[in-house]
């Protein structure tokens, strides 16, 4: 009986190859979407159990992130509302997930001035201090959709905001070369959210929910906390 000559086996290894290329794209991106969508309902969760903590306290106040990877809540600097201080969900002190579908500590920025757990936050609380220069922790968290200050500011989604929690991504930290994604990493008030992309030099996959100041008071004054 004849066998399969060299170029036989060739051409249905390269067959085989494309068949499995075919099939295993659709299910990799199945995959990061399943896991994108993880990360999201997380950060909800966690901006939920921020409010929440917020709620239970004498007086209410945000927790500061924890800064020394032990999921508790660390110490700011000081509470001035024209500062932030940034580092990981504090996961136990919130009792949320600590990490994200990828393995990487869930991210957290919180303006300093909600963070007083003597005298707590009141209705007039608002954040300060400009978001005007890049590298600039500056009190007034922005949310925009563009990377660079200068065009944030036509492109604003979001001003003013008290915290914001966010993931990296299935890239990661160390990955990300865009300017949007590497704007989320240097830990001034600017963030950038926009939509999934894998397009080679913009590419963009980190996932932000940011705490509406107007919600949170909501919340406050529905729960008899505020005024």
């Amino acid at each position: 009986m004849r066998g399969f000559t060299l170029i036989e086996l060739a051409i249905s290894m390269l067959v085989i190859t494309l068949l499995a290329t075919v099939l295993l794209t659709p299910i990799t991106t199945q995959v990061t979407q399943s896991r994108l969508s993880q990360a999201k309902a997380d950060l909800d969760q966690i901006n939920e159990a921020l409010i929440g903590f917020a709620l239970a306290q004498p007086k209410p106040y945000l927790p500061c992130p924890d800064t020394n990877n032990d999921g508790i809540s660390d110490a700011c600097p000081n509470t001035n509302s024209t500062e932030t201080t940034g580092g990981n969900i504090p996961w136990v002190t919130l009792n949320v997930p600590a990490n994200d579908p990828w393995g990487q500590r869930y991210q957290y920025r919180v303006n300093n001035g909600f963070t007083n757990s003597v005298s707590g936050f009141t209705l007039t609380a608002s954040p300060s201090g400009a978001c005007t220069a890049p590298g600039v922790a500056a009190g007034n968290i922005k949310v925009c959709s563009s990377a660079t200050v200068a065009t944030c500011n036509a492109n604003v989604i979001a001003n003013g905001v008290p915290a914001i929690v966010y993931s990296y991504g299935p890239n990661g930290q160390t990955a990300p070369t865009s300017a949007e994604e590497l704007e989320n990493q240097d830990g001034d008030c600017l963030y950038v959210s926009k939509t999934y992309t894998t397009v080679v030099g913009a590419e963009f996959d980190d996932v932000l929910v940011w705490m509406s100041p107007a919600v949170l008071m909501s919340r406050m004054v529905t729960a008899q906390k505020l005024p």
